[in-house]
């Protein structure tokens, strides 16, 4: 098994072969990782990848936080992912779903907002740091490197009619760069509309986000989406890519396309797993791919998995020569993570109290996420996105309404709008 890591925006599982995966080996004597078949135990690999942000020369104090938090943030998630669909890759972004919730954190109030502070880590942190810290998270797509493609996007769709708080949608609009949209959600089209705008900031690798069922009693929709394609510091040599056998977990063999180079690298080895740091051309980002041995379990290695770990482990990486044989691989995958974050944050994730939206009483019904990656001889090329659809939710304080005395009453077309039938009723005797 093996970790393919290059920070927070990504987080990636394998447990197999789909278009090419890889399981990791190592000689302890030469220092030569082959990313093969080892065991079948190395058969799964996490990743997690992020917009590097922790150069020195840019970072603060809130900004430090928000980056620890959501690297915990997607440990965790990804944690509870990997037991749900056991077996099965499993690749997410999970700055995509931090940023998307952080849109939402700026609408929720009372228990809700509590509740999804102490999910994301940001409980002791007011509003405007929130939002300062993740503006200045996203901007870092913009000075990465000229050879690394990074873009963050942002957007609401509103139901027509629905008008949300101006002061909610400044926000967005402020920090996060957010496209407000005005659609019709009855017509038949409105999925395919708001999928195009996905697939255009993901370059066409997220194709289906969300669907009609999901879009047309929605009220409201807040989207993140994250493209990547980083070139490799030193690309692989295609004349040196071979088949070779990939271990799954049920011991079945099969056939990956394996590429392979030597070279010096940032390597960490321990009794229990091998590392090493594959860098992108200035290697600000860098793909980071865990191995553990045959000894040591991918059940054993999840424990270990932690943000606390994570940080430890990043500072004790040494410049070593070796050879490393990693598959080229293709991976999709999607789930909708609402059952998830109330696991790991309580039902009051999905409560009623987003008041500061200004729409409303609301309800989260999906958050959608998809992701894809594929690593080839050139880098990789990743993208992910996710969708948290809203629909109205009940009152927040119980009422009665006792029609005892005269009243208007009117019958309306909900989906045109025309209203049908008006009067006002003075005795209904």
């Amino acid at each position: 098994m093996k970790t393919i890591v290059a920070g927070t925006m990504f987080i990636l599982l394998f447990y197999g072969c789909v278009s090419s995966r890889e399981v990791v080996k190592m000689d302890p004597d030469t220092h030569s990782i082959n990313i093969e078949a080892s065991n079948v135990r190395n058969a799964r690999k996490t990743a997690s990848r992020e917009a590097d942000v922790q150069a020195p020369n840019v970072i603060n104090t809130d900004l430090n936080k928000m980056i620890g938090a959501n690297n915990d943030f997607g440990f965790r998630l990804l944690s509870w992912l990997v037991e749900q669909d056991a077996g099965k890759n499993v690749f997410i972004s999970s700055s995509s779903v931090a940023i998307a919730l952080a849109m939402m954190y700026n609408g929720a109030e009372g228990k809700t907002k509590k509740a999804l502070a102490e999910l994301l880590g940001l409980t002791g942190s007011s509003l405007q740091q929130v939002n300062e810290a993740n503006a200045g998270l996203m901007s870092m797509q913009d000075r990465i490197d000229p050879q690394v493609q990074l873009a963050i996007a942002n957007s609401i769709w509103v139901r027509n009619g629905i008008a949300p708080s101006s002061d909610f949608i400044k926000q967005i609009k402020d920090y996060y760069a957010g496209e407000v949209v005005s659609l019709d959600f009855s017509r038949p089209d409105a999925a395919d509309i708001i999928n195009m705008w996905v697939s255009d900031k993901t370059r066409r690798k997220i194709r289906k986000l969300v669907t009609q069922p999901m879009v047309s009693p929605a009220m409201l929709i807040l989207i993140n989406a994250i493209y990547f394609k980083g070139i490799w510091t030193n690309q692989f040599d295609t004349e040196k890519t071979a088949e070779r056998d990939f271990h799954t977990l049920d011991g079945r063999h099969k056939p990956c396309p394996m590429m392979s180079q030597s070279g010096h690298y940032e390597y960490y080895e321990t009794n229990e797993f091998q590392a090493v740091s594959l860098p992108y051309h200035e290697g600000r980002i860098s793909m980071y791919i865990f191995l553990p041995k045959p000894i040591y379990s991918i059940n054993d290695f999840k424990k270990v998995l932690t943000y606390e770990n994570w940080q430890k482990w990043m500072g004790r990486f040494d410049n070593t020569k070796g050879d490393i044989t990693i598959p080229r691989f293709r991976i999709e995958y999607g789930q909708d993570l609402l059952k998830g974050l109330m696991a790991l944050g309580g039902d009051e994730i999905a409560d009623v109290d987003f008041t500061g939206m200004g729409a409303g009483p609301l309800l989260i019904s999906n958050v959608i996420h998809k992701a894809y990656v594929e690593v080839n001889e050139e880098g990789t090329e990743a993208a992910a996105a996710t969708a948290v659809t809203m629909l109205r939710g009940r009152p927040s304080k119980p009422f009665t309404v006792t029609v005892d005395r005269p009243f208007f009453a009117a019958i309306r077309d909900n989906t045109t709008g025309a209203v049908l039938f008006t009067g006002f009723i003075l005795d209904p005797t």
